[in-house]
């Protein structure tokens, strides 16, 4: 299957095989509606003896399919790379070949799922000639900067005799938060491809309710009591390893916390940290409310007097 801009394939290309001159071979490609509305596409051909039948096909609904159906009688020998284009809002166009090199794709697309920044995963784009002669790999590219690369791109123009195949490594090392997409994009004498690359990019960002927890002025002997919120804004979830009280007055105490270690998860989950401030003596009271995680440490200051 090949999608691109709301235009499944299934298959994402038309193999031949070896047709005779004046022999007529049928095959079948499914098109889905992958796009977020109903939409309507015409079939065109590039080469006279080539069909596809419905030419035109008119609101089809969203996740829905149709069969196209494709003729060809070469009327000439020898090895033969065609294609047929679909178009709705945007055009896409399928290739067709006969008793020549062919590439076969044998990846449509890569995906990575969900990586913490400062990570990175590899994945492997695979394409095979599986027809008879060369074919020269021209242009080897991705199109932006949203954190996909090329690892050990081959030098260019690549042959590609019959049955050789080619691996390609592509990796993802998201630079940014959010969701990442991007596309490769292969071109041959007479045909090409794009191939869509999806991942993740995923950070827990903390946000702190207070930047300083200050009783103020308590009488003497009694208790009181503030509260921070540690909330996770970020997209990945955050682990609190630890949560404690810095060295200094014993007149402040935790009396409500998550058990640590505990996960905070992106997207606005919460946890509450209860402190109490009981001054035994007249004066000024300081000290520290601490917390770590992934790596990183919180130093909240307490503050209060009698």
């Amino acid at each position: 299957t090949r999608t691109d801009n709301g235009i499944s394939f299934s298959p994402n290309q038309l193999d031949f095989g070896n047709l005779a001159d004046t022999q007529t071979a049928r095959r079948i490609v499914r098109v889905t509606n992958s796009a977020s509305t109903p939409w309507t596409f015409t079939t065109e051909v590039d080469d006279v003896g080539f069909s596809v039948s419905p030419s035109t096909f008119t609101g089809l609904p969203i996740d829905q399919s149709w069969e196209l159906t494709a003729l060809w009688t070469p009327e000439e020998s020898g090895p033969k790379l065609t294609a047929f284009g679909v178009t709705t809002e945007t055009s896409l166009r399928v290739p067709v070949g006969r008793n020549g090199a062919f590439i076969r794709l044998l990846s449509d697309s890569l995906t990575y799922g969900a990586l913490r920044l400062g990570a990175d995963s590899t994945a492997v784009l695979r394409l095979k000639n599986i027809g008879q002669g060369v074919v020269d790999l021209r242009t080897l590219r991705i199109d932006g900067q949203a954190g996909f690369s090329l690892v050990s791109a081959p030098t260019l123009p690549l042959s590609l005799a019959e049955n050789d195949s080619l691996r390609l490594q592509v990796r993802f090392d998201p630079q940014v938060a959010g969701n990442a997409a991007d596309t490769v994009r292969l071109a041959f004498a007479d045909t090409a491809f794009a191939i869509p690359l999806v991942g993740q990019g995923i950070q827990s960002v903390i946000a702190l309710s207070d930047a300083t927890l200050n009783f103020g002025d308590v009488t003497s002997n009694t208790d009181s009591t503030r509260s921070i919120i540690i909330q996770n804004v970020g997209n990945g979830s955050f682990v609190l390893d630890s949560l404690k009280l810095g060295t200094g007055s014993s007149a402040f105490a935790i009396t409500a916390s998550p058990f640590a270690p505990s996960t905070i998860f992106g997207g606005g989950d919460a946890d509450t940290v209860v402190v109490r401030f009981r001054p035994l003596d007249l004066g000024d009271y300081s000290g520290n409310l601490i917390f770590y995680g992934e790596k990183k440490e919180w130093v909240v200051p307490l503050l209060g007097k009698s």
